[in-house]
């Protein structure tokens, strides 16, 4: 049976249109019977399950304080639920609200900002669940983060493909890599804010230009992905200057995202 064949029968559906596919997971547009959307996501066991429902009860919980946040809808009772993929493996399906809008245009001053206002008030939402027992984020694995900086539940791909805006209203989804790490390293802000963004910085002018940024480096050696954005410890209640950063994208002339 094809994996969409797999998906409808699960979820009783009524179509799923296959509307992405990545290295580890493909995704689902799913027409319910009650005529609302899910997105439904089916992403390999390479994970454990024991790691993929413990983040989704996290998100679940996430989503009850904050209203941003693409709410995990369970399917038999079930926010995770074991298929069989088309080879014949072992593959795992979650569901969550659909999100509307339009995608982030990070060369939008006003996207930009906005982006960063959101990350900071998901990093508030996140640092009040519970700990849990999840991984600390992918991209830190390999990095040793010295200091005393405490860390908390990060979103772990916090990029333009994984929010959507109806005007002034946000969601976001895709916390399928959630873990923990320092707030400060910003290494799951957006993939394309990368040495660009840090480099950029408004002069006394008014205008922005290209301005080298000893901190850049020094959040790229501490983060060991060069994702971050500033290492300096914050002087405002939401961590890193982000707002103030990403704001910065559209006169950078910001690369495209990477694949």
């Amino acid at each position: 049976m094809d994996l969409a064949s797999t998906v409808l029968q699960l979820t009783g559906a009524t179509s799923a249109l296959e509307i992405a596919q990545g290295h580890q997971s493909r995704v689902f547009d799913l027409l319910m019977v009650d005529g609302r959307r899910l997105v439904g996501k089916v992403v390999d066991d390479a994970v454990t399950l024991d790691v993929v429902a413990t983040r989704a009860a996290a998100v679940a919980e996430l989503a009850d304080l904050d209203s941003r946040v693409c709410r995990p809808v369970p399917i038999d009772g079930s926010l995770v639920n074991v298929i069989t993929d088309e080879s014949g493996g072992s593959a795992l399906l979650l569901c969550s609200e659909y999100a509307g809008g339009v995608p982030f245009d990070e060369a939008n001053s006003e996207d930009a900002a906005l982006m960063g206002a959101t990350l900071a008030g998901l990093h508030r939402s996140l640092a009040r669940l519970a700990p849990r027992d999840i991984p600390e984020v992918a991209a830190l694995r390999a990095a040793r983060v010295d200091g005393d900086e405490a860390v908390q539940l990060l979103h772990g791909d916090f990029n333009t493909g994984n929010l959507r805006r109806d005007g002034s209203t946000v969601k976001v989804f895709d916390f399928e890599d959630c873990g923990y790490g320092p707030r400060t390293t910003m290494s799951n802000v957006a993939r394309w804010t990368t040495s660009s963004i840090s480099e950029c910085a408004p002069s006394d002018t008014g205008s922005t230009t290209r301005q080298p940024r000893p901190w850049a480096s020094a959040c790229q050696r501490r983060s060991g992905v060069g994702r971050c954005a500033r290492s300096s410890r914050a002087t405002s209640p939401d961590g890193p200057d982000v707002v103030r950063i990403l704001s910065w994208a559209s006169p950078c002339d910001l690369p495209s995202s990477p694949s």
